[in-house]
């Protein structure tokens, strides 16, 4: 879900702040649910199909499993993707 939720923040902004947008709402996200991340991680890339513009968001969370021990000790990370399309509504108007 936290992927989701910076992907949609990342399209939603211009390009400058994609980076920023998606992390924010990331770390909400994962803060909201109860998840506690020792690291967390959050990336996008964008790609062009010609006709349109995507952003994918990655967030890696690495965590604490030392409670579970001797279960699952140690730390794990989770990785999560999801890809939105740019909204083009938010690029400057060139000319008059």
């Amino acid at each position: 879900h936290a992927a989701d939720q910076a992907a949609r923040a990342a399209s939603l902004v211009a390009e400058p702040r994609m980076g920023g947008a998606a992390a924010s709402a990331a770390l909400l996200d994962l803060a909201g649910n109860g998840v506690a991340c020792v690291t967390a991680d959050v990336s996008i890339s964008r790609s062009s199909n010609g006709a349109s513009e995507t952003v994918t968001a990655t967030v890696s969370c690495t965590v604490d499993r030392s409670q579970l021990a001797p279960l699952a000790p140690g730390a794990h990370q989770v990785t999560a993707r999801s890809t939105e399309v740019i909204a083009n509504y938010n690029a400057a108007p060139v000319g008059d």
